[in-house]
């Protein structure tokens, strides 16, 4: 779909994937207009009074007034629709401020406003002064709906997915069923996310660091295949754990930073 707006144009790419239960969204935007800002407006049937939304190290309940917020990658709208629980998410790529209400997000994409401005700022004696976001952006966005206890664990994963999409890289295939193909390790269930995955600084070891994203108390299973290691490990809600793994297959859990 293509959309104008006086000197701006939107060209807007809706992609289904059979295998995976959300909407992608991809909005090609040219921006032209100054002092002003491009709101995407998603209205739902769920009437609420929070957002549940992404933060650094968890999440956090915004108010759903018609103020503007700011979010990380998701954000989960949480509610009833015809008395039945249902729940709406949005997963972005860099558009951290919103506002919600009556049930319709209003997610903010681009402002034009001159850098470094305020309200005792004269713009009369500079004309020529430089605007933000002018230009061509790129956004991708995933919506899922569902119950709460089905869409939220998968949010992280997704956001994830758009913030650091996977790559392909060209290369001559070794054989079937060799180390070199196999996968390093396994992790489950979806909302334990793997944070880091590299050598101990003494260089004798593997440092594995996980966090539980859902804001649950759950049972991580991890699956090391080179030692051969399954480890079992209980979260609180967005718990971090850094593990120590030895080439004899024996594991610790350890600090953060001092790894000992």
């Amino acid at each position: 779909a293509a959309y104008t707006y006086k000197r701006s144009s939107i060209v807007a790419r809706t992609l289904s994937y059979t295998s995976s239960p959300f909407l992608e969204f991809r909005l090609r935007i040219l921006w032209n207009e100054e002092r002003k800002r491009l709101k995407l407006s998603i209205p739902t049937r769920i009437q609420v009074s929070s957002v549940l939304c992404e933060v650094p190290g968890g999440a956090i309940e915004r108010p759903a007034d018609g103020e503007e917020h700011t979010h990380g990658r998701w954000m989960l709208l949480r509610g009833l629709v015809e008395g039945r629980p249902s729940s709406l998410a949005l997963v972005n790529n860099g558009q951290h401020g919103f506002d919600c209400h009556r049930g319709e997000i209003r997610l903010s994409i681009v402002r034009t406003a001159p850098y470094c401005y305020e309200h005792g700022y004269s713009l009369y004696n500079h004309p020529q002064a430089k605007r933000m976001d002018l230009g061509v952006h790129e956004v991708r966005l995933l919506v899922a709906v569902g119950e709460e206890q089905d869409v939220l664990p998968r949010l992280t994963a997704m956001a994830d997915w758009v913030a650091a999409p996977p790559y392909a890289l060209a290369h001559y295939p070794i054989g079937i069923g060799t180390p070199a193909q196999q996968d390093l390790l396994t992790l489950e269930p979806s909302s334990v996310r793997l944070l880091a995955c590299k050598q101990s600084w003494d260089g004798k070891a593997l440092i594995i660091r996980l966090q539980e994203t859902a804001g649950g108390s759950i049972t991580g299973h991890l699956v090391l295949r080179h030692p051969s290691v399954t480890i079992e490990a209980s979260f609180a809600p967005f718990e971090i754990k850094t593990l120590r793994i030895e080439k004899n297959g024996s594991w610790s859990e350890v600090g953060m930073i001092e790894e000992e």
